[in-house]
């Protein structure tokens, strides 16, 4: 675990904070503390180390940047825009976020959590298995987005060099069912010229995509050259890399592979952290050990 120079409680050591941390700062913010508008956490330089945000309530003010920083939100307000940047590692499962959330060179991890809209991401790893999204969420190139849960709205746009991958079942074109699809293997969706793409994800929630690759106001946008996959599978098991269905050491080599390659997949993040790195690696032991 990270060790701090500086631990911040809000409200019980102060009813607000305002400004920026620093490296080797965690800051907490529970029920009724407050963060001031524009806030910076971490050096808006990105040359900040070791810090930490832990969000569980209260309210945080009309923008907030992570620069090269862990930010974890359980619930909370978050009034404004949220900006990562800079190699910032944000797992975001609860909350209620306003208009606005930028992310590039980030890693994020969304299981929960309500957001009104207006989603930019870029140069960017983003896993969802949860939450509510608004209109107008747009997937800048190299990014990928691989979602297996929640709820997106209208105008999603899939820009060149990026990718989404779709995990679930019951994934239909038009009205119908994609033949040929076998369990945990990625198929390749190349159908445009605003094709309807179907389906249900793995945690039951209804996917519904407009594959224009033309733009059409308010309308979804996948560009031809972007890469749709879906896949189905009926859970996630973090671990189980090469998909048989438990985790055991035939999972070893796998996961050596996509460390070499610098690939991701679901079950390979074993610490479920939105990456797959070598802090996978002490995890899956410990399932083998167990």
């Amino acid at each position: 675990a990270a060790q701090f120079k500086t631990i911040i409680n809000i409200p019980d050591d102060q009813p607000s904070i305002a400004g920026e941390i620093g490296s080797n700062t965690q800051l907490n913010v529970f029920e009724g503390g407050i963060v001031e508008s524009f806030f910076e956490a971490g050096a808006a330089d990105g040359s900040s180390s070791n810090v930490e945000v832990n969000i569980y309530g209260g309210e945080v003010g009309l923008r907030f940047d992570a620069n090269h920083c862990d930010v974890n939100v359980f619930g909370g307000d978050i009034v404004g825009s949220f900006d990562a940047s800079y190699g910032s590692r944000v797992q975001i499962s609860g909350g209620n976020f306003g208009a606005g959330f930028d992310a590039d060179h980030s890693t994020l991890k969304i299981s929960g959590g309500i957001f009104a809209g207006g989603w930019d991401v870029c140069f960017c790893q983003l896993t969802i298995s949860g939450g509510q999204f608004g209109d107008s969420f747009y997937v800048l190139p190299v990014t990928r987005v691989d979602i297996t849960g929640g709820s997106i709205g209208q105008d999603f746009r899939l820009f060149p060099q990026s990718e989404i991958h779709l995990y679930g079942q019951g994934f239909a074109i038009d009205g119908v069912e994609i033949p040929g699809l076998i369990p945990g293997q990625a198929h390749e969706i190349t159908e445009r010229g605003g094709a309807l793409l179907e389906g249900t994800l793995i945690d039951g929630s209804l996917l519904s995509f407009q594959l224009n690759s033309s733009f059409v106001p308010g309308e979804d946008f996948f560009a031809a050259d972007a890469i749709v996959t879906v896949t189905v599978l009926d859970q996630v098991l973090p671990g189980d890399v090469n998909r048989d269905g438990t985790v055991s050491l035939l999972d070893v080599i796998p996961l050596v592979d996509l460390l070499s390659a610098g690939g991701f997949q679901l079950e390979a993040d074993v610490n479920c952290d939105g990456s797959v790195s070598l802090r996978d690696i002490a995890p899956l032991i410990q399932l083998l050990s167990g």
